[in-house]
C-alpha cells in the first residue's frame, strides 16, 4: 500500500490500517443539519481529516 510519510510517498503494510484507534470528531467536521461536511479550519490537520 502507498502512503506519504514526512510529505513523500511510501510504501506500507496493509496491516498498517488496523492498528491504532480511529475516531471523528462529528460536531467539528460534519454538518448534520445540512448533511454535509465541513471544511473550514483544517490548517494543520491531516488530508483525510482523521
Amino acid at each position: 500500500m502507498v502512503a506519504l510519510r514526512n510529505g513523500s510517498y511510501s510504501s506500507v503494510p496493509i496491516s498498517v490500517t488496523g492498528e491504532g484507534v480511529k475516531r471523528v470528531d462529528v460536531g467539528e467536521l460534519y454538518d448534520v443539519a445540512n448533511y454535509r461536511p465541513m471544511v473550514r479550519h483544517v490548517r494543520g490537520k491531516p488530508m483525510f481529516l482523521y
